[in-house]
């Protein structure tokens, strides 16, 4: 099953502590301006910069636990951001992240961050209420969405 949300940088009602962070409102669980706090905004910042997309106000995020699901973001809604995002190996919510496509984000993300391995995104456990069990790993899609323009 494929999640939507979307997320907003200097969301209108987030707290003024958040105010470089992406948050999102989900309905279904009573969210209004959840962030996405430590490296995660910076990872959804880094990716749109490795794909060559402008900063955008607004993303879509669309995810899933399931490989075979997550087949279909590489072959529908162009332009995309493609992430892996795997469990850490203590159980806790710091789960590292890949890009998978476009494909050569991969090697620039490696040679510009200076320590191995990829960056980490630390997941609220909110984000893990759209899962029966902390996945291993998260197939995440990232679609910016353009800004509205101004009619004057």
């Amino acid at each position: 099953m494929i999640q939507t949300i979307t997320a907003r940088l200097n969301h209108p009602k987030a707290h003024e502590s958040y105010k470089d962070c992406y948050c999102f409102d989900s309905e279904e669980l009573g969210l209004v301006a959840e962030p996405f706090v430590e490296s995660t905004t910076e990872v959804i910042q880094k990716a749109l910069a490795w794909a060559s997309f402008p900063p955008s106000e607004q993303v879509q995020l669309r995810f899933t636990d399931d490989c075979d699901t997550a087949l279909y973001f590489k072959e529908k809604d162009w332009p995309i951001i493609y992430l892996i995002l795997e469990k850490p190996v203590d159980g806790g919510h710091q789960y590292e992240a890949a890009c998978l496509y476009p494909e050569a984000a991969e090697e620039k993300y490696l040679a510009e961050l200076d320590f191995s391995g990829g960056p980490t995104c630390w997941l609220c456990p909110v984000l893990l209420d759209y899962f029966s069990d902390a996945p291993n790993y998260i197939y995440c899609q990232i679609i910016p969405v353009p800004s509205e323009p101004l009619h004057l």
